[in-house]
């Protein structure tokens, strides 16, 4: 027997899903484009496929009162080996490809079903789009196919724009509530140190992330500690470890929330400074991530801004 798709088993939306669930058994159906938001790694796209089984299934006006009812076996398992005629997904990106990318899928939206009732076409992080590819996704949000659903998923929808957020329906997730977590954590069969779990913030996937690189955090606190001595030499070490961007944007903003929410009554000077290099960083984290800077020089920066700070 096949193991479920793990968008069947996705945890922590089901008030989301039973909402969803509601409109499709009563009301008869959903708006042709929708778009998941919420937070990194707490399963936006997870939810998004289990939707699009769901509608691919066809079901949703009999007694199913749940999403994971409404989808068809036979439809979730194609949909995990990528060979349902009438599903794509498409992982956004910033690459001058895009454009063409997109208007590749936007002809495969053109064509009729080949076995369902309707196609789906999910856009995972969708605000990674560059501009060119935004407009030409847009076109087609605005006059959508009948026989088409466009799912889309963003963590930074105010990045997107304003006339494509307005062409969707804004479906919110939250970050998952202890016990959810605690019941991916047991599912995936994951045990994390109490100060990795609270970098998680309610989020599964940085958890499966933080999986096999547990050890980054106190890495990264060591190369505070150093740094606020005058000893780059640990710092420069760790912004030279393989793929540590993503963790260091992640470890530099929860550090800094952690600092100020941990403090009681900081002298107005720190506080004031914490808050300054929180915004900063975030900036650069941004320009990092979208404007091409240069990334360890941010990791560099922040960790001798941080040595600036007045101490408590």
């Amino acid at each position: 027997m096949n193991p479920s798709p793990p968008f069947l088993t996705v945890l922590g939306h089901e008030k989301v899903e039973d909402r969803l669930a509601h409109v499709l058994t009563t009301q008869g159906g959903l708006t042709a484009s929708l778009l998941v938001t919420g937070p990194e790694g707490i399963g936006k796209a997870l939810f998004a496929r289990k939707l699009a089984c769901v509608l691919l299934s066809g079901k949703g006006t009999g007694s199913e009162k749940t999403l994971t009812a409404c989808c068809a076996p036979l439809v979730a398992q194609e949909m995990q080996k990528g060979t349902h005629p009438d599903f794509m997904a498409f992982a956004s990106h910033r690459e001058e490809g895009s454009v063409a990318q997109i208007r590749q899928i936007l002809g495969w939206i053109a064509k009729k079903p080949l076995r369902s009732l309707v196609k789906v076409a999910l856009f995972e992080d969708i605000d990674r789009l560059n501009r060119n590819a935004a407009n030409a996704l847009l076109k087609t949000l605005e006059e959508p196919p009948e026989d088409t659903f466009l799912l889309l998923t963003s963590a930074h929808p105010e990045r997107l724009l304003p006339t494509i957020r307005s062409r969707c329906l804004l479906v919110p997730l939250s970050p998952l509530p202890e016990k959810a977590m605690a019941r991916v954590l047991e599912q995936h069969q994951l045990s994390l140190e109490p100060s990795s779990l609270a970098l998680c913030a309610g989020a599964p996937g940085k958890a499966l992330a933080l999986q096999t690189r547990e050890t980054l955090y106190p890495q990264f606190l060591q190369a505070l500690q150093t740094s606020e001595q005058g000893n780059l030499s640990i710092v420069q070490e760790f912004t030279e470890k393989e793929n540590i961007w993503p963790f260091f944007s992640w470890f530099s903003l929860h550090f800094l929330h952690a600092s100020l929410c941990a403090e009681k009554d900081p002298p107005p000077a720190r506080r004031e400074a914490l808050l300054t290099l929180w915004r900063e960083t975030h900036r650069k984290i941004v320009q990092g991530e979208y404007l091409n800077l240069d990334k360890k020089a941010v990791m560099l920066w922040f960790f001798c801004a941080l040595g600036e700070i007045p101490k408590p």
